[in-house]
C-alpha cells in the first residue's frame, strides 16, 4: 500500500464507509433519544422505544442475511446508498406520529442499518491486510458511536429548537445529503459486481450455515448475539434512565450519552490498534466484557446525588466497554471468510449480532417495567457481560488460520 494513489483510494474507502455507517446509527440512534419529548404526543411510555428497537434491529438481523447477494449483484455502495433513502423514510414515517408509522419507520430503519456491515467488509477487506485489519474495521465503525454521539447531541437542541417532529425530518434530510457524497464513489467501488447474478431465496439461511459449519465462529456468532444485545441495551436506555431515575435534565442526558459514543469511538479504535499489534482478539474481548461487566453493575447502583464528574466517567468507561468491541470481531469475521463470501459470511456473523439486538431491548424493557425498574435490569445485563466475556477463554483449544 505504498503507492500513494493507492494510499488515497483506501482512505476515500474508509472515509465512504465511515460516512454510510456514521449517518445509518445517527438515523437508528435518534429515536431513543427523541423518545422523552415524542412519547407524549405517541401516547405511549417512553420505555416502549425497546419495542421500537426490537423491531428495526429483527428487520436489520433478516436483511444483513441477503445483503450477500445485493452487493454482488447492485454493488456495495449502490447498495450503501440505498440505506441511506431507507433512513431519510423511516424518519419521515417516525415524524408523522402515528403508531401504526411508527412500525413502519421502525422497519426502515432495519433496512437502513441491516446491510452497512456486509456492504463495509466486502469494501474494506480489498484494500487492508490480517496486520491492518483490526485497526481500519474498527476506525469505520467508529462510525456507529460517532452517529451515537450525534444524536446525543444534536437531538436534545432540535427538539428544543424546532420540536421532535421537524427535528426528525431534519435528521432524514442529512442521510440523503450523505447518499449524495458517497456518489461519485461509487463506479470505481461497484465494478466489481455482477448484474445478472442471481437474488434467490435460497440464500436467506446460507450465511448461517456458513458460521455453523467452524466451532469458532459458531461460537463467537453466539457471543456477538450476547455482546451485541447489552450494547443496545445502553444505546436504548441510557438517555431514559439518567433522565427517568437520576433525574437529570434532558439536555444533560443527551450529554452523557454522547459522551459514552465519544468513549466507544475512542475505545474503537483503541482495542482495534492493541489487537492487530499486541494481544489475542479473544483476549481483548474477554476484558471487554469483563469491564463491561463492572461498569454496567455501577451504573445500577448510581443514585440522583451521584456528582455529575462520576456519571461522566462512568458513562465513558459503559461506551468503551460496551461499544468497543465491534471493530475487532469484525475484523476477524472478514479474516475466516472464503474469497468471495466476505458480505456472506459478515451477514451471517451479523444475524446473531441483530437478533441479540432484536431480542434484548424488549426484554429490558420487561425486566425494567415488571421486575425491579432500571437497577435491577442493568443489574442483569452486568452478570450476563461478565460471564460471557469469562466463557471466551475456553476458545483457546481451537487454532484457526491467520489471514
Amino acid at each position: 500500500m505504498s503507492d500513494p494513489t493507492e494510499r488515497k483510494f483506501v482512505v476515500r474507502d474508509v472515509a465512504g464507509t465511515f460516512t454510510i455507517q456514521t449517518l445509518a446509527a445517527l438515523a437508528l440512534y435518534s429515536i431513543p433519544v427523541f423518545a422523552p419529548a415524542a412519547a407524549l404526543d405517541y401516547g405511549v411510555d417512553a420505555t416502549q422505544v425497546g419495542v421500537f428497537s426490537g423491531i428495526a434491529y429483527f428487520t436489520a438481523m433478516l436483511v444483513g442475511l441477503v445483503t450477500g447477494a445485493f452487493v454482488t449483484r447492485y454493488g456495495a455502495m449502490r447498495t450503501g446508498q440505498a440505506c441511506m433513502v431507507f433512513a431519510a423514510l423511516a424518519m419521515v414515517a417516525f415524524a408523522v406520529g402515528s403508531p401504526w408509522l411508527a412500525v413502519v419507520s421502525a422497519i426502515f430503519l432495519g433496512l437502513n442499518y441491516g446491510p452497512v456491515n456486509p456492504l463495509s467488509a466486502h469494501i474494506l477487506t480489498k484494500v487492508t491486510t490480517a496486520k491492518t485489519r483490526p485497526l481500519i474495521f474498527s476506525i469505520k465503525q467508529t462510525g456507529v458511536t460517532v452517529g451515537g454521539a450525534l444524536a446525543g447531541i444534536t437531538v436534545p437542541f432540535l427538539v428544543l429548537t424546532f420540536g421532535w417532529r421537524v427535528g426528525a425530518l431534519i435528521i432524514g434530510a442529512a442521510a440523503l445529503t450523505a447518499m449524495l457524497l458517497v456518489h461519485p464513489m461509487r463506479r470505481r467501488l461497484d465494478s466489481d459486481r455482477r448484474p445478472t447474478a442471481p437474488l434467490r431465496s435460497a440464500s436467506l439461511m446460507g450465511p448461517v450455515r456458513l458460521i455453523a459449519k467452524d466451532p469458532v465462529t459458531l461460537h463467537l456468532a453466539i457471543m456477538a448475539l450476547i455482546f451485541s444485545g447489552i450494547q443496545l441495551t445502553a444505546a436504548a436506555f441510557l438517555v431514559i434512565f439518567l433522565n427517568d431515575h437520576l433525574e437529570l435534565p434532558l439536555v444533560e442526558a443527551g450529554a452523557l450519552f454522547a459522551l459514552s459514543q465519544v468513549g466507544g469511538t475512542l475505545g474503537r479504535i483503541f482495542w482495534g490498534a492493541i489487537s492487530g499489534a499486541y494481544f489475542k482478539p479473544r483476549h481483548v474481548l474477554t476484558v471487554l466484557g469483563l469491564i463491561t461487566c463492572a461498569s454496567y453493575a455501577v451504573l445500577a447502583l448510581s443514585e440522583p446525588d451521584w456528582p455529575p464528574m462520576i456519571l461522566a466517567i462512568l458513562c465513558f468507561i459503559l461506551g468503551a466497554s460496551s461499544y468497543g468491541w465491534n471493530g475487532v470481531y469484525l475484523s476477524e469475521v472478514a479474516s475466516l471468510a472464503p474469497p468471495g463470501k466476505i458480505g456472506e459470511v459478515t451477514g451471517g456473523v451479523q444475524f446473531f449480532m441483530f437478533a441479540g439486538a432484536f431480542m434484548a431491548p424488549p426484554c429490558f424493557s420487561v425486566i425494567a417495567s415488571f421486575g425491579g425498574g432500571f437497577s435491577m435490569a442493568f443489574m442483569v445485563f452486568a452478570i450476563i457481560a461478565g460471564v460471557t466475556g469469562l466463557s471466551l477463554t475456553w476458545l483457546s483449544k481451537y487454532h484457526r488460520p491467520e489471514a
